[in-house]
């Protein structure tokens, strides 16, 4: 008869063994972005290291004191990266090209609507929110929220606005 010793004062004899599950091998694993992250991510435009900063205590939409990254490069429009907390970041949500949750964001202007994006800010994953209507967006507009701010962008610099 064959005896199995499991830790110090515990000892099968003859039990059959317990099996473990585990998941199978073609389940990726992930790793989650830690917040505050522990560096800065780079700007999808020139690769420069992004400036940490503080939205304003006036903001009224809601992110007063909220802390986020942005590029601060002259040589192009200043470019948001990403919040630097994991407001936003719930289970169910997609993940992004980088295997994390992404994160839901919920914009005002220049086109309001819902989607998710990188919560690390390292690729230019993002998504529509299905089921949610965006108000004054372009009626039957099917391209990506980069697609739209980058027209946004133009349209602004064409009427000499800046675009935030």
């Amino acid at each position: 008869m064959s005896e199995i010793r499991i830790g110090v004062s515990h000892t099968i004899t003859g039990a059959p063994r317990p099996t473990i599950a585990s998941p199978p091998l073609s389940q990726p694993s992930t790793m989650e972005p830690q917040f505050p992250l522990p560096a800065a991510p780079a700007c999808r435009r020139c690769r420069q290291a992004c400036i940490r900063q503080t939205v304003s205590e006036r903001n009224r939409n809601g992110h007063s004191g909220r802390p986020y990254y942005t590029c601060m490069n002259s040589a192009h429009p200043r470019e948001f990266s990403t919040w630097d907390d994991s407001r936003g970041i719930v289970s169910g949500n997609p993940r992004c090209s980088c295997r994390f949750t992404s994160r839901r964001v919920t914009v005002n202007e220049p086109t309001p609507g819902d989607f998710y994006s990188c919560p690390a800010g390292v690729c230019r994953f993002s998504e529509d929110v299905k089921g949610i209507a965006v108000v004054g967006g372009a009626p039957g507009y099917t391209g990506s929220r980069f697609e739209v701010r980058e027209e946004a962008q133009d349209e602004h610099r064409r009427c000499n606005c800046v675009v935030m």
